[in-house]
């Protein structure tokens, strides 16, 4: 009994945690780091914009934002979980084998990666705008060319 109350009391931990940092990340970053400095959506753009729409009870919105919101949020939360998972499986007299762990991680970043490329080339969203001009990494390289004498 004392350990399940342990368990319970690192799962409350680790959720306060979680919470905590995208909280931070939330109000500091808000942007995607990748478009912040190359001007070129992530394959997890939109992300925070669906969980938004969705806490909102806005399906359409949360899906138009990003389509694959779901496996991402699902993927995310596996890897919060992932060690009490797994010891509950071993604890159970079952052998924790990666193959199948490996293969569901594989299969959501195929789709994730397949739906973003689709995306891109589409263009149907603001989300997925490509801009590269507003990247810090392209304006950092525009002031180093403005500096250098020709």
């Amino acid at each position: 009994m004392n350990r399940l109350k342990s368990d319970i009391k690192g799962i409350i931990l680790l959720h306060l945690k979680a919470l905590i940092l995208l909280t931070l990340l939330f109000f500091t970053i808000w942007h995607c780091p990748v478009r912040l400095l190359f001007g070129v959506p992530c394959p997890g753009c939109g992300t925070t914009r669906a969980c938004i729409s969705l806490l909102k009870l806005d399906v359409r919105a949360a899906f138009a934002c990003q389509p694959v919101f779901p496996i991402l949020i699902l993927v995310f939360l596996y890897a919060v979980h992932r060690n009490v998972i797994r010891s509950n499986w071993i604890m159970s007299g079952r052998v924790w084998r990666g193959r199948g762990e490996a293969a569901m991680l594989a299969a959501a970043v195929l789709i994730v990666l397949v739906v973003y490329l689709i995306r891109l080339i589409r263009q149907d969203s603001p989300v997925m705008e490509i801009s590269p001009e507003k990247g810090l990494v392209f304006r950092m390289a525009a002031k180093i060319r403005e500096l250098l004498p020709i």
